[in-house]
């Protein structure tokens, strides 16, 4: 194993070690706990909906909009006293970036990786629309797959 790789693997399980040992951040405290919203087939609890509506906005946006495309990852958080897994753009060897549009550091990442202020702001609006659909228009009756 060359030099390089055996850096990208040790500082991944620093990485790895750090976030098991440390605290996790609490992303669903400010929500209701019952309340989840469906995505593609799946419940995510109101807390975590950010991380991955804004995946998806970013991971189903054409390519021809961008100046290159993130990998990505899963980020252990907490959500209701659990921990939990969202998607993280994979920056470079040492850096993620979680989804989350609300998250300004984050965002700054993402939008490197758009062509243009105005692709970048479809980006958003596509964010701020799904919140608004899991926060207004989404609830137990509206939400519940056909059998």
């Amino acid at each position: 194993m060359d030099s390089s790789r055996l850096r990208v693997v040790l500082s991944s399980v620093l990485i790895f070690a750090a976030s098991t040992s440390g605290q996790l951040e609490e992303l669903c405290a400010n929500n209701d706990p019952s309340k989840e919203c469906l995505l593609r087939e799946a419940y995510y609890p109101q807390g975590l909906w950010n991380h991955f509506a804004g995946f998806y906005c970013y991971n189903y946006t054409n390519d021809a909009r961008l100046h290159y495309k993130y990998n990505y990852t899963s980020q252990r958080v907490m959500c209701n006293n659990k921990v939990a897994g969202v998607p993280a753009a994979i920056i470079d060897d040492t850096t993620t970036a979680v989804y989350d549009y609300k998250n300004l550091t984050a965002l700054t990442y993402i939008m490197r990786s758009f062509k243009s202020e105005a692709l970048f702001n479809n980006f958003l609006t596509c964010c701020r629309e799904a919140e608004n659909c899991c926060s207004e228009h989404m609830d137990n009756i509206n939400i519940m797959t056909s059998e």
